[in-house]
């Protein structure tokens, strides 16, 4: 009887070492199968943090753009385009509206040196003067100065012509212009 119930121990045995063997395989699997899968869950959730980057990053360049664009038009705003005339015309209806003669006397156009994007800039200097009351030759320069164009007064002289009792000024100033 000994040999049977040795057999049954060794059966017993051997069964329960496969049951060992197979659950350790088993653990391992899992184990790494849990490894794995945590290492591409953190590479996902790395992927998606990037594209959430990425997404604000486009956001805050479509805000720079629209920004930018914006200033570009009211920059290009205080140039003078390619129609002189219709500055000339400003600097006369600013002579009807004060009520001062604005007599032009020069236009010189001298290239302001550099480009920007491609746009070449002038600076266009004029030489005019005024006449009139005090009131009307200080508005008319107020105006002039306040144009909406990028102006800069190079020169001005206000004197008063004692034989005509009027204001005479002398005005020298330049103005961006595309060319």
């Amino acid at each position: 009887m000994e040999p049977k119930s040795s057999n049954k121990i060794k059966a017993q045995v051997a069964g329960s070492f496969t049951f060992f063997l197979l659950s350790l395989v088993l653990y391992v699997g899992v184990f790494f199968f849990t490894i794995f899968s945590a290492g591409s869950a953190s590479t996902l959730m790395k992927k998606a943090a990037e594209k959430e980057r990425q997404e604000k990053q486009a956001v805050d360049l479509k805000e720079t753009m629209r920004e930018a664009s914006v200033f570009v038009e009211t920059v290009s705003a205080t140039i003078i385009g390619d129609d002189i005339v219709t500055f000339l015309s400003l600097l006369e209806n600013i002579g009807d509206t004060t009520g001062a003669d604005i007599e032009i006397e020069s236009l010189d156009q001298a290239g302001a040196g550099g480009s920007s994007a491609g746009i070449f800039i002038d600076k266009l200097s004029v030489r005019l003067s005024l006449k009139g009351s005090w009131d009307e030759v200080f508005r008319s320069l107020a105006a002039i100065e306040a144009a909406p164009y990028s102006v800069a007064v190079e020169q001005a002289q206000v004197e008063k012509n004692k034989e005509e009792d009027l204001w005479r000024a002398e005005l020298t100033f330049s103005v961006l212009k595309y060319k």
